[in-house]
């Protein structure tokens, strides 16, 4: 029994010797690393301090000369392009409308014309004769009715010879307004102002009515018909802003959508789209081909930088680099960036970079992350 409490006793005493050890153990580890983080410090600094002087006292030492600017914080706008057609209410082939000869054309291709104006002529010889034969049987038929009317009033004759005089008298009257009508339709006139683009007919010529006689063409009133994806449905509205762009004559103008149309075509899944365009300078014409930027994103005070300020690197991940002043000690940091979307050759930021960084602009490529470097914007 005495034996088992020695035993007892020393194990106590070697545990807490052990307790002990161990905990001056981890302190005065502890005391060693805190030391050695204010050395690392210490030395940083102090090498900052040697590479700072250095630099200045090195005429001899040469670091890479970058070029730097600033993101802009403004306005930024995403456009999708679609192609679409000049078109003009005011096109129009105006056609012959009676039977006769072209006695007169009155205009000739280029000319301006204005509302109304008589531009061409068609012979009206037989139709005026036609004219003076009912206009004499006319005659001759007021007369019997106003005589089968007079008897009638005095209870003499029959209704029916009544009638007959003036149902023939009226027939008459409507015949001769036809026949005037047609008279006046063989003065071929403008229906508005516009260009004669092309003269169809010949002086002397017998066309059939319908048959064209002068194409008459208005550009001051022209728009452009789009097919736009049905994707872009949501995105855009009447009223919204867009640039239109005349490829074949170099020609930019801006304007806005005025109408949308309420039906999707099966066969390519679109919808018409309307943009009213000006045409001041005369330039614009019918079947023009047109490219429609349309705006469907916008972000306000948005960081944007260009597109060609950005790299790339593995995996296709895009990134800059960013001048960083380090205890006076300028280095280049690299910074992954995230794109939002991009449109001509700007970027807006999501992430990586603020307002007020110094994008390195010139010489990107040829430096590495933390290599010191020297900016002259000069």
């Amino acid at each position: 029994m005495k034996n088992l409490f020695l035993i007892l006793l020393v194990i106590g005493v070697a545990s807490c010797s052990t307790e002990v050890v161990n905990t001056d153990r981890l302190s005065q580890l502890s005391s060693e690393k805190d030391s050695l983080i204010n050395s690392k410090n210490d030395i940083t600094a102090k090498l900052a301090e040697i590479e700072l002087e250095l630099s200045s006292l090195d005429t001899n030492k040469k670091f890479t000369l970058v070029r730097t600017e600033k993101p802009e914080v403004k306005r930024f706008d995403h456009y999708f392009t679609v192609h679409g057609i000049a078109q003009t209410d005011q096109n129009i082939t105006i056609n012959a409308q009676a039977q006769g000869q072209v006695d007169v054309i009155k205009v000739k291709e280029g000319d301006k014309v204005f509302k109304g104006q008589t531009i061409a002529v068609q012979n009206t010889d037989i139709l005026k004769k036609n004219l003076n034969e009912l206009e004499t049987r006319l005659n001759l038929a007021q007369t019997v009715f106003e005589r089968q009317e007079k008897l009638w009033k005095q209870k003499v004759g029959s209704e029916m010879q009544f009638l007959q005089a003036k149902n023939n008298r009226d027939a008459l009257k409507n015949s001769m307004q036809t026949l005037q009508e047609q008279i006046e339709m063989a003065n071929i006139i403008a229906p508005f102002a516009g260009i004669v683009d092309e003269v169809f007919a010949k002086e002397g010529e017998l066309p059939n009515p319908g048959i064209g006689i002068i194409r008459l063409i208005n550009l001051d009133k022209m728009y452009i018909e789009a097919d736009v994806s049905e994707k872009m449905l949501s995105k855009i509205n009447v009223g919204d802003k867009v640039n239109v762009r005349f490829p074949s004559i170099d020609y930019y103008v801006e304007s806005t959508i005025k109408r949308m149309g309420n039906f999707i075509n099966p066969n390519n899944r679109t919808f018409k789209m309307v943009v009213d365009v000006t045409n001041n300078n005369g330039n614009l014409k019918p079947n023009l081909l047109a490219e429609i930027d349309v705006i469907d994103f916008t972000a306000d005070s948005a960081v944007v930088v260009p597109s060609n300020l950005l790299l790339q690197g593995s995996g296709g991940k895009n990134y800059v680099f960013v001048a960083t002043n380090n205890n006076g000690v300028v280095e280049a940091v690299k910074k992954a960036v995230e794109i939002k979307m991009s449109f001509k050759q700007e970027s807006l930021i999501a992430s990586g970079i603020k307002a007020n960084d110094n994008i390195i602009s010139k010489g990107a490529r040829s430096i590495k992350d933390g290599e010191t470097i020297e900016i002259s914007n000069n």
